[in-house]
């Protein structure tokens, strides 16, 4: 589907809601269509969209959606009366713009397990606001231009993480768990004493996987 343009109404012209039963629903490698995606069937449990840059995709409004995969399309938005309290994993790469209302979209991922973004500014401003999602088991960030703020992010208290994957080029990543400066330790008030000086990692992890940082020198994961 690489010509197409424009999304083909149904009969009734309101987009996909001739297939109210539609549980899953997968866009890829259409470069040329553009807009907005049409409105989602409340039923949908599973949406992709795949290499279609032009493409806007709204978070929909959905109670039955549990996996969400956007790549590489135009535009991410997320809207504060969308309902994603039903997602449990989330894959996000890279978007050209990130819309969102930050406090609104972070406490609606309360049950997400599974988070896959790249890095951008959009999604990093939504972490640096109000944190990771608290339950999540698996954690994969790529293309990551700079370290430090994992500590600000609070990392180190999602006590239920299992997995984390870090890949990208940051060139501040010299160590493992990296060092936050003197700066970032006096804002970091709540963390014991002997845990200043270090990102710690949450006790709970059991896969660790670091890549492509070519600064890095030294391990250090505790």
């Amino acid at each position: 589907m690489e010509n197409w343009k424009q999304w083909f109404p149904v009969e009734t012209n309101n987009g996909m809601e001739g297939f109210p039963q539609l549980k899953e629903l997968v866009v890829r490698r259409c470069r040329k269509l553009k807009g907005k995606l049409p409105h989602i069937p409340s039923m949908l449990s599973k949406l992709v969209v795949d290499d279609c840059p032009e493409l806007v995709v709204s978070i929909p409004r959905n109670q039955m959606l549990c996996e969400l995969d956007i790549e590489n399309c135009k535009e991410a938005v997320y809207e504060d009366e969308a309902d994603i309290m039903s997602l449990r994993s989330i894959n996000i790469s890279p978007a050209a713009e990130f819309q969102y209302q930050a406090e609104g979209f972070m406490q609606g991922l309360r049950r997400l397990k599974d988070l896959k973004i790249s890095y951008s500014e959009g999604f990093m401003k939504v972490l640096e606001e109000v944190g990771f999602p608290p339950n999540l088991s698996s954690l994969t960030i790529r293309n990551l231009k700079v370290c430090k703020p994992l500590l600000q992010w609070g990392l180190h208290r999602v006590t239920s993480l299992r997995e984390l994957h870090l890949s990208g080029e940051a060139t501040d990543m010299v160590s493992f768990p990296p060092e936050p400066e003197e700066e970032e330790e006096k804002e970091e008030e709540n963390v014991d004493d002997e845990l200043q000086g270090k990102m710690m990692l949450p006790n709970s992890l059991t896969t660790l996987n670091i890549e492509s940082f070519k600064n890095l020198d030294r391990k250090d994961v505790l």
